[in-house]
């Protein structure tokens, strides 16, 4: 495992390479997409883990932060989904280099996930793993405004309650978030994806969600590719505010994700 900066010189990005730690007929290399905001801190450990799992199963893993988040260059309040596509761009491009293989495959999580299939738009992939991906980003930001507001009213974490909005502008569990982010965020439904230059799409969920259902029948009717939904056998509540400042285990979903991404 080696961490270094890569990308633009003027705003590089940072990134941690896991190299195959066994021999892999098949092997891959997967770049690791992360969620957004608090869920990022949330899963950092948990993704670090998949990462040196994938590598002892003999595959390439890239983990990476977006400009403006993590360790990356860059400003938190300048961060935006335009720009976000753009690092996944030049993340892959450096894991071909890395790895030796001309076609990558993503793991994508929550907004991670929304947004390796937005970059599979225009970049081609192999495999494409997602977990519990955000299909529509409206219902996503009005779900963080609720556990925002819910964190700031917990009398158990604060001395005084924050209810005026005002007290935390442009601000979601602790983290920034523009009017122009959440607008952003807000534009984003997978439905309106057209096409997905992608080999396979492998969807694991937490719960039943439809719209999640209805993107799998809308890639299986727009293009030829191999879609498949599983379910998580360790499930997690996104929403949950009671333990939000713990850290996300994938648990025993970790075997399911490698055994896919043998396949």
């Amino acid at each position: 495992m080696s961490a270094f900066m890569f990308g633009e010189s003027e705003s590089p990005l940072y990134g941690v390479y896991h190299s195959p730690l066994n021999y892999q007929a098949n092997e891959r290399a997967f770049l690791i997409c992360m969620p957004l905001g608090h869920e990022y801190y949330k899963n950092y450990s948990g993704m670090r883990m998949l990462a040196d799992e994938l590598a002892l199963q003999g595959h390439h893993v890239l983990r990476f932060c977006y400009k403006g988040t993590g360790d990356s260059s860059g400003d938190s309040h300048q961060f935006d989904i335009e720009q976000a596509l753009h690092d996944i761009k030049i993340a892959q491009a450096e894991l071909k280099e890395l790895s030796g293989i001309d076609v990558c495959s993503v793991f994508g999580m929550r907004m991670g996930a929304t947004l390796a299939a937005l970059s599979a738009q225009d970049v081609q992939y192999d495999k494409l793993i997602f977990w519990d991906p955000i299909i529509s980003g409206r219902e996503y930001t009005e779900s963080l405004m609720t556990i925002h507001a819910e964190v700031i009213s917990d009398s158990n974490r604060f001395l005084e309650t924050y209810l005026e909005k005002e007290r935390f502008p442009e601000q979601v569990v602790g983290l920034p978030f523009s009017t122009q982010l959440r607008q952003q965020i807000d534009d984003i439904h997978l439905s309106n994806i057209s096409s997905i230059k992608a080999n396979s799409i492998s969807i694991f969920c937490s719960a039943n969600d439809q719209k999640v259902e209805d993107f799998i029948v809308q890639c299986k009717q727009n293009q030829s590719i191999a879609v498949n939904l599983q379910s998580c056998t360790s499930i997690v509540n996104w929403e949950d505010t009671t333990g939000i400042e713990k850290m996300v285990h994938p648990g025993s979903n970790i075997g399911k994700f490698v055994l896919e991404a043998n396949k």
